[in-house]
This record gives structure tokens, sequence and C-alpha cells, in this order.
């Protein structure tokens, strides 16, 4: 990465390489100012996407128990969100972004308004 206002000049075998602002490597984004609130808001709109679409029938299902309906929130989007959170650099809005996204997810589970 280079520092603000400047480039790189690497090159490869001879051929300059392309210098962009945001990249995606194994499922994460990296920007060039090294921040992770992209990466954050993307992963929570995946997990978002989750909920509400492949797993919906699942939470709104009456016969399956509110301990297991956490656990599966746990084990199947959690690590959606999670994946590649120890490159994360986070500020306080990232922190109440999670925050709120867990608390909403479990309101959903929970049929609370």
């Amino acid at each position: 990465m280079a520092t603000q206002d400047s480039t790189c000049n690497i090159k490869i075998e001879g051929t300059p390489v392309e210098q962009v602002d945001v990249f995606t490597y194994l499922g994460s984004l990296f920007t060039h100012d090294g921040q992770s609130t992209k990466d954050i808001r993307a992963k929570l709109g995946t997990a978002k996407a989750l909920m509400t679409g492949g797993l919906k029938t699942l939470w709104q299902s009456h016969s399956i128990a509110i301990q297991t309906k956490v656990r599966l929130l746990r084990s199947l989007v959690c690590p959606v969100v999670s994946y590649g959170c120890e490159s994360w650099t986070l500020k306080k809005s990232d922190e109440n972004r999670i925050n709120s996204f867990e608390m909403k997810a479990l309101r959903q589970l929970l049929h609370v308004s």
C-alpha cells in the first residue's frame, strides 16, 4: 500500500502493476487508506441477506426450539460476519454497527419488534 496521494511504481518483469483503491483478497476488501469500514459493511450485508433470504423459513419455524435457533445463528451467520476480522481496524462506529446487527438478528429470531 502506498501513502495517500502517492503512487507505487512496482514492475514485474518490466510490466508495471496497476494501483487500485479497493481490491478483494480471500473474501475481504482492502482499501488504499487501510480502513475496514467497507469490508465490515460488505460482510454485514452478506449476513443480512443470509438472514432474510435463505434462513428466513428456519427463523419462522415454530417446531424448532429457541436455543437451537440461537445456536444456529451463532454457527451459521456469525462466521459470515467475522470472517477476516483479524485484519480489521475497528472504529467505534464500526463496533456499533456490528452490535446493532447482532441485536437486530436476535430480535428477528425471537420475534421481538
